[in-house]
């Protein structure tokens, strides 16, 4: 008869945070490699022509793009859904049965990405983003009633793509002060 004898593993802690230096550093890197892949997923989203857009409209975009763009944004799916002039319970149901979003959905979420995107490289190209969130400046600066649209939230255009060119073109104009 076999004897089992007990293995000596090191000892875990249940602390989550990392203990040593090379472990913190590790984290960090870990950090702004998460941190660079939704900023570049952005600025992809903005630096796409118009042809590789439609490339990927027609090939669909997930439902659960439309979350993460809201977690990013740190607003509620509803929310966003709103600003797309979309239906939150049409999203819900598409995502138990069908996990890809209407061309016209996708469209729109990949427009507000290509903002997130747009505003991403502004701030990279003007000064140093470290900290900066793109996506929750425009999630801000979009409910904002904004003087050069006549007093109108940028978030109302939202629902179409030529509203979201609107706000790309006001934003191109802010960072040359063309409208100041």
């Amino acid at each position: 008869m076999a004897t089992r004898t007990k293995s000596h593993s090191p000892k875990k802690t249940d602390t989550p945070y990392p203990t040593s230096e090379a472990a913190q550093a590790l984290a960090c890197e870990e950090m702004k490699a998460a941190e660079y892949s939704v900023a570049s997923a952005f600025r992809h989203a903005y630096r796409s022509s118009p042809v590789e857009k439609i490339a990927e409209i027609r090939s669909g975009v997930p439902v659960t793009r439309l979350n993460n763009l809201a977690q990013e944004m740190a607003l509620p799916p509803s929310t966003v859904t709103g600003y797309l002039g979309l239906a939150r319970s049409g999203i819900s149901r598409k995502a138990n049965e069908k996990p890809m979003l209407t061309k016209e959905a996708g469209a729109l979420v990949i427009g507000i990405e290509s903002l997130i995107g747009q505003v991403d490289t502004m701030v990279a190209e003007s000064g140093d983003p470290t900290g900066f969130s793109a996506a929750q400046w425009v999630a801000s600066w979009i409910s904002t009633p904004n003087p050069v649209m006549g007093g109108v939230a940028p978030s109302t255009f939202m629902d179409t793509i030529e509203g979201q060119q609107l706000v790309a073109g006001i934003l191109a104009m802010a960072q040359t002060s063309a409208y100041a």
